[in-house]
């Protein structure tokens, strides 16, 4: 049985044990985790890493393709500060309690190019 949340589907507790093994493992490592592999996604299988880049769904196909596992943890290496934030198709919860309306006030633009984002407000 597996629990989505976000676009990552995670293990229940009935996953391998090798899952949670990996997991402390990506946990006990995770500084120099961030130091080799900062702001991307690593996937762990037999505490080692098997695989990294910048999309998570990537990362996970190339770990399922190099060891034939389907249960194993994708961590995101986070150096610095990041906002997460999953869309809605209607407003039946708000976005960021407290920010309604500046985001409402608000363009969010976006240049993948630059790897940079800012907010313009009308």
């Amino acid at each position: 049985m597996e629990e989505s949340y976000g676009a990552e589907k995670i293990p229940s507790s009935h996953s391998p044990r090798e899952y949670w093994e990996d997991s402390k493992w990506a946990n006990d490592h995770f500084a120099d985790i961030v130091k080799d592999y900062a702001n991307l996604w690593v996937a762990i299988v037999d505490q080692k890493i098997v695989a990294v880049g910048k999309v998570i769904s990537v990362v996970r196909k190339r770990a399922q393709e190099q060891t034939g596992r389907k249960h194993f943890p994708v961590i995101f290496a986070e150096k610095g500060i990041h906002v997460y934030a999953f869309l809605l198709n209607d407003d039946s919860v708000p976005f960021l309690i407290g920010f309604e309306d500046v985001l409402t006030n608000a363009k969010l633009f976006l240049d993948y190019k630059f790897k940079t984002g800012y907010l313009e407000w009308e």
